[in-house]
């Protein structure tokens, strides 16, 4: 599982399968999943990723009686302020998302605003709290999809060329083989887990 030391370049790998999915969804069909996080995301035994729920957010939104019941789907540590106060049903909401699930891969398993009650009250890209050493091309990236203004996130064609750029970076930088498996059972809910071999 994720331990105190995090692996960058299965972190980038893992970040840029889904931008991968997520863009041709989209590109597709006009589908974003809305509700990315870590726990919505597996890794299969060929090391492809699984993305759990795409779109059930998209009639979930608009059942206001769920909603002002408190059934409240949406984790507010991975979702854009502007999807959680408009309900904006765009790319880039997805895109902030998936800056949260580098974040949570790149400090070993901590969420974003994990401490906090809301956005306000927690600085989330500062790893040297958790007493990281993260590379500065994660954390410039990490920064940029999890910008504050939508208009200021890179879209998904960008998101992909950045993350196949860092794995270019570090493919040529790390020799030791790499391999993906699937958590056990008692994990699934706590994320994305890896083994390195």
């Amino acid at each position: 599982g994720w331990g105190s030391k995090p692996d960058f370049p299965i972190s980038v790998l893992i970040c840029k399968k889904i931008a991968e999915a997520l863009s041709n969804a989209w590109e597709k069909e006009h589908i974003t999943h809305q509700n990315l996080r870590p726990g919505n995301a597996s890794i299969l035994n060929n090391g492809e990723i699984l993305i759990h729920d795409l779109g059930i957010s998209d009639f979930l939104i608009n059942e206001e009686n769920l909603i002002s019941n408190g059934f409240d789907i949406w984790d507010f540590r991975y979702s854009s302020s502007e999807f959680l106060n408009t309900g904006i049903n765009s790319p880039s909401n997805d895109i902030y998302s998936l800056g949260g699930i580098l974040h949570f891969l790149a400090t070993g398993g901590h969420h974003p605003f994990e401490d906090a009650k809301s956005k306000n009250d927690t600085d989330i890209l500062s790893p040297e709290k958790y007493g990281l050493s993260i590379p500065p091309e994660i954390l410039t990236l990490m920064r940029r999809l999890m910008e504050p203004q939508a208009d200021k996130r890179p879209g998904w064609k960008e998101t992909i060329s950045l993350f196949d750029k860092l794995s270019k970076i570090y493919i040529h930088a790390k020799s030791a083989p790499m391999r993906v498996a699937m958590p056990d059972d008692s994990k699934l809910t706590t994320g994305l887990h890896m083994i390195q071999g």
